[in-house]
């Protein structure tokens, strides 16, 4: 038997376990979540999980390495009708494997049972004027906690402001938070930079974790004040979270639970600027005003963040939210690329279960 029909035999199997785990979350919960993928991620991270060079970079020479074995060992003499038939049954062939890696590696997360549901959160939307009251309670929250930052001063703040070893730091704290909250956190999930700068944020994109390597990635050009933050939600998502809206609340609650201050303010500036933009599409104007009467510090930590995002401008902004906004409803999460915008109700929920 052809070896390409066991990849499409595997995908089929894996897209119908998928379809048997959606309608059973408990089980996927038990079985998967807290189960097989368990030992996949220690499997992983103690392993290839030591390499000092990140693992994308090796699977990137691997497909290449493969696309020039298959064009050089193509069969001869073949007829142009029997070359398409066999490019198309290749093709279906590695887009199976490609199917059962992702979904076997991290995709039957999509099928667990939702946050919500396993804390007991009560959800409900923000209205405007409670994004208001958010708004200014949090700016009076970053005013003071920048304050306390050690050597900060009016200047943006910078990469020097990291503890040691950033990335077991960070770590840890997002341990802590899904350990509070109940979840397992195996391994020793790695964050690594991934180069060259710009190669995510031209897709409007800061992180990214890639099932096929079990690592975390954030753009190298990234802003070094919303790195905690960024890395922190795709640590989320390295650990089984598959809801981005979620993992923004994670990432949030891991930064503002730290006990490095320069980690706190990243996670509290990254949820002020949520309700800024939400507040801003309400009341344009009024919003500039309130926006130019922030202490000096902040504004250059806001006007530093915008001023990296300009170095890399987005390629095709429209056809990159269509396709991802697909994808993310194909994998159960109803509200598409609106899941990004449920942070506010999180935390809303979080603090009336904490009685805050």
């Amino acid at each position: 038997m052809d070896k390409r029909w066991i990849w499409i035999i595997l995908g089929v199997f894996s897209v119908v376990l998928r379809f048997l785990f959606a309608h059973f979350p408990t089980l996927t919960e038990q079985v998967y979540s807290r189960g097989l993928f368990v030992v996949i991620r220690n499997a992983v991270d103690y392993t290839l999980g030591f390499s000092p060079i990140p693992l994308v970079y090796f699977l990137a020479l691997f497909l290449i390495g493969l696309l020039i074995y298959k064009i050089k060992n193509r069969k001869k003499g073949l007829t142009i009708g029997q070359r398409v038939k066999q490019l198309l049954f290749s093709t279906v062939a590695f887009v199976g494997a490609i199917v059962f890696f992702f979904l076997f590696l991290w995709g039957y997360n999509y099928s667990r049972i939702p946050l919500e549901e396993q804390i007991g959160f009560e959800m409900e939307p923000m209205s405007i004027e409670e994004v208001k009251q958010e708004l200014d309670r949090n700016t009076t929250l970053i005013t003071s906690l920048r304050q306390e930052i050690k050597g900060a001063s009016s200047y943006a703040l910078t990469d020097a402001y990291y503890p040691t070893d950033f990335e077991h730091y960070l770590r840890e704290d997002v341990k802590r938070t899904f350990k509070e909250l109940g979840y397992p956190t195996p391994g020793r999930i790695r964050g690594r930079w991934l180069r060259p700068k710009g190669i995510l944020l031209r897709i409007s994109t800061s992180g990214v974790y890639i099932p096929f390597t079990s690592e975390c990635h954030i753009d190298a050009g990234l802003c070094p004040i919303q790195v905690p933050y960024i890395l922190a939600h795709e640590f989320s998502h390295g650990y089984g979270i598959t809801d981005e809206g979620v993992c923004n609340f994670l990432g949030y609650l891991s930064c503002i639970q730290s006990e490095n201050k320069f980690i706190q303010y990243s996670g509290h500036l990254s949820y002020w600027r949520h309700l800024a933009i939400t507040y801003k599409s309400y009341f344009p104007e009024e919003y500039a005003e309130f926006r130019a009467a922030l202490p000096e510090g902040i504004l250059a930590d806001l006007n530093s963040i915008n001023e990296y995002q300009t170095r890399y401008p987005d390629i095709m902004p429209r056809y990159r939210d269509m396709a991802y906004d697909a994808f993310l409803k194909t994998q159960g999460i109803e509200e598409g690329i609106k899941s990004y915008g449920r942070l506010g109700m999180l935390v809303k929920a979080w603090r009336k279960k904490k009685g805050l």
